[in-house]
Order: structure tokens, then C-alpha cells, then sequence
């Protein structure tokens, strides 16, 4: 997270704090407000999961929201728990506890135990389905505590479970129009290149696909449990306007699921949930800079494209697009040549040019062209300051890379004396410990080379 959203998260809690402490008077009071802020912080996080409706409508990043969703459920959880134990130890309390109190406290402990980053990471899908289902007995344990009373508590709890409803009903909708009905279903086609698939699906029901659109992938032949998987994966490409009943997706191998991907025959059926994602407005700048490292250029592929129609249907301010490109493994540019071919076919106004590295990684067959310029290291901070003063107009940086190589593109945007916004991609949609794991392998191979250099 950024230091921006650290602030934004301090200031959050900080004012939690204040509303739970100014005018309180007694244990009692103090154990009563925490409760009703429980509820209040809740309300938000019954919107929805990894599938939220409501973030898709507003534009908001996944990740962005999933760092809200915990930190908020991280207040709300400690709120109730304090609120449980003040009221468990008041002096004057008669009877003993009751079944109920001890399903509460123990679903809120049960919950914040299992959103630790290492379980969740390690067990993702076993979180997903036990997650939801905590989040269901802990809604309606609190209905059943808090009773008849009609309280601000009870209006923020049906509030928050009619949206979770909605959202539920439209997410059901949309997921009996993409995979149900006459015809065949989705299917899958795999090619494999050393450790990088290309998984291209002919949809059932064909949607104009964006920039920073993903899909959750289910393969119910995956064995007895395939059908409750779902995977998140980024659109990287797709079909033409005369062909658009496909979409490409680029996955890198690791154990589980991706590992399953490789071996299924072709013409696989599947199931897919979405499209999700924001498209982020690159359109809007005049010079357009990518860094990617590995696999990420699967993220910026779409963009590229994107931007390219735009701009030969003349509705694009982009001038000019630089793509820096660190070529990890060479199966990587073995398999994503004919992207980079049709891009540079595509490009009839000349505005695209590429850089892939290091140049010794290059594959033979790669296509040749003008605009086609590979290096042999990459420089960033030379590289910003160089794309920014090519030409006027403002200008944008995008990276989708491990941490280091990030963390260098962000210090040299932060270092130039130029209004140059900053946008960073994530490597997958969702978190889980196989999109952790490829971060930390990125960042490994990343430092090697360039401390090599």
C-alpha cells in the first residue's frame, strides 16, 4: 500500500477511536458504543467479496477495495470482541453465558484468525467458502442479539444485508446468462510455452471486452471439488470485432489449479464468472509509459491494443506509447510474438515503440521492425526523464512488476521536477499464496539480473 493509503487508514481508525471514547463515562458505555460501531463498520463489508457488483459500478480497483474490506473488518472484529468481553465481565451480570454470546465472540475470532495473510494465502479457496460462511452465522447471530429493538445497529444491519441480497440476486443473474442456456458451453483451448499458458476460451456469450477486465475460471472436470474453484485471471487479449467470442488468457504454471490447466485435454468445458475490473483512463494523457516484468505484460497487452484503436479512430490523446518490456524466462517473448506482431500491425499512426530486455533473451522469430528497439539494461530513471522530454504534453507511467523494479519506477517518477502520474498494475486480481509466490520469484529474478548489470 502507499503512504497515501496508510494515512487514509490511520486517520480511519483514529476516528474510530474519538467516536468510541468522547462523552463515555463508564466501562459500560464504552462496551455499549463499541458494539453499535461494530455494526456500523460492518455495514460496508456485507456489500460483497472478491465479486463485489457495487465495486465494479463505482470504478474502484480490486485490490484497493480488498485493502478497505480488511482493515475495516480488522476495526469491526476488534469492536465486537471488546464489546463481548465488557459485557461478559460486567459485575452485576446475572446467569452465565449464554450459547449464543459464545457463538458470536468465538464466529468474530474464528474470522479475524482466518484473514491472517499467511492462512489466507495458503488456503485461499478453502477461505473463500468458510469466510462466507462465518460472515452468514455471525449477520444472523447479531439479528437474533440484537432482537425486535429498532436501533441505529438494527438499521445498519438491514441495510447492509439488503445490499449483500441485491448484489447476490445480480451476481446469480449474470452468472445463469454467461454460462446458461441453449448452446454449447465455454470451452477451453491450452498451449504451453516452458512455464507460460496461453488458455484461449470461446465464451458462450460473447461482451465487449476492456482494459483491466478479469474472469473467475472454474474447470468442473478438475476433480471432486473442481466445481467449487473459481481463479482470477486478467483479460490479455481477445478476438476481433467480426470474431469476438473469445478471450485469451496468459497464466503462469505453478502447483494446483494452473498446474491442472496443463494437463486437461483440449476443448475442455468451463464456467466463468465476470467480467470484472476498471479500466483505468490512459486515453487521457499525451505519452504513455509502461514498465513490465515478466508476465505482467499480460496486464498491459489489453491496454496496448486499447489505446491503439483509440487512437486510429482518432479518440485518443496518446502521442506517444513506450513499452519497456524485462523478459524473464524465453519461453515468455516465444509465446507472445504474434501479440507483439499484431500490435505493431495495428499501429498505423507509428505512435507505438517497443523495448524488450535484455536483448540477449530476444527470440529469433521476433518480429522486425523500426519500432522494435531492444536494449541491453534497462535504466528507468533515464528512461522517464527521456519519454518525458521527447515531446509536450502531459504524461503517464504505468509498471505492472515485482516490488523492486516498482519501487525504482516509483522513485523516479517521484524524482522528476514534471507532473507525471504514477499508476502500478497488479500482477492478478485476487490474492492468493500462487500470486505471492510469482511476486516473490519476479523480484528474485529481477535483482539478479540487474545487480548483474
Amino acid at each position: 500500500m502507499s503512504r497515501y493509503h496508510w494515512m487514509l487508514f490511520i486517520l480511519y481508525i483514529i476516528a474510530n477511536i474519538f467516536c468510541n471514547t468522547v462523552g463515555v463515562k463508564s466501562s459500560v458505555q464504552f462496551g455499549k458504543r463499541a458494539g453499535v460501531l461494530a455494526v456500523i463498520n460492518m455495514t460496508p463489508l456485507l456489500l460483497g467479496g472478491r465479486t463485489n457488483i457495487f465495486v465494479y459500478l463505482v470504478g474502484l480497483r480490486y485490490t484497493n477495495f480488498a485493502n478497505i474490506h480488511r482493515w475495516v473488518g480488522r476495526v469491526s472484529a476488534l469492536q465486537g470482541v471488546v464489546h463481548g468481553i465488557i459485557y461478559l465481565l460486567l459485575p452485576g451480570r446475572k446467569g452465565s453465558i449464554t450459547y449464543r454470546e459464545i457463538t458470536l465472540i468465538s464466529t468474530i475470532l474464528m474470522i479475524f484468525i482466518t484473514s491472517v495473510t499467511f492462512l489466507r494465502r495458503l488456503f485461499y479457496e478453502v477461505f473463500l467458502k468458510l469466510h462466507l460462511l462465518l460472515s452468514l452465522i455471525l449477520v444472523v447471530g447479531i439479528w437474533l442479539h440484537l432482537g425486535q429493538k429498532e436501533t441505529l445497529s438494527s438499521l445498519c444491519l438491514l441495510i447492509g444485508s439488503s445490499l449483500w441480497l441485491f448484489s447476490s440476486i445480480i451476481q446469480t443473474l449474470l452468472f445463469i446468462y454467461r454460462n446458461i442456456g441453449s448452446g454449447p458451453p465455454s470451452k477451453l483451448k491450452v498451449q504451453q510455452e516452458g512455464n507460460l499458458l496461453k488458455v484461449e476460451v470461446t465464451l458462450k456469450r460473447p461482451w465487449d471486452v476492456k482494459p483491466g477486465q478479469y474472469v473467475y475460471l472454474t474447470v468442473p472436470s478438475n476433480g471432486y471439488l473442481g466445481i467449487l474453484q473459481a481463479h482470477p485471471y486478467y483479460i490479455a487479449w481477445w478476438g476481433t470485432k467480426n470474431r469476438n467470442n473469445t478471450i485469451t488468457l496468459l497464466i503462469q504454471t505453478r502447483t494446483g489449479f494452473s498446474k491442472y490447466l496443463n494437463l486437461i485435454g483440449q476443448n475442455t468445458s468451463a464456467i466463468l464468472q465476470g467480467p470484472w475490473g476498471h479500466t483505468e483512463n490512459l486515453h487521457d494523457y499525451d505519452k504513455v509509459l509502461m514498465f513490465a516484468s515478466g508476465i505482467g505484460l499480460a496486464v498491459h497487452l489489453p491496454y496496448i491494443r486499447y489505446l491503439l484503436e483509440l487512437h486510429n479512430e482518432v479518440k485518443s490523446r496518446v502521442r506517444r506509447l513506450t513499452v519497456v518490456w524485462l523478459i524473464e524466462e524465453s519461453s515468455h517473448d516465444h509465446l507472445l510474438a504474434d501479440y507483439m506482431s499484431a500490435l505493431l500491425k495495428m499501429d498505423s499512426r507509428r505512435i507505438l515503440i517497443l523495448h524488450p530486455a535484455p536483448k540477449a533473451n530476444l527470440y529469433e522469430n521476433f518480429p522486425e521492425s523500426d519500432r522494435l528497439k531492444p536494449l541491453n539494461t534497462i535504466d528507468v530513471q533515464s528512461m522517464v526523464e527521456e519519454e518525458n522530454a521527447i515531446e509536450a504534453g502531459n504524461m503517464v507511467v504505468s509498471v505492472c512488476a515485482p516490488p523492486a523494479l516498482e519501487n525504482e519506477v516509483r522513485a523516479a517518477v517521484k524524482a522528476s521536477s514534471e507532473d507525471i502520474r504514477l499508476m502500478v498494475m497488479d500482477y492478478q486480481p485476487d490474492e492468493s499464496l500462487t500470486s505471492s509466490a510469482l511476486a516473490r520469484n519476479c523480484l528474485v529474478k529481477w535483482s539478479n539480473e540487474h545487480s548483474a548489470v
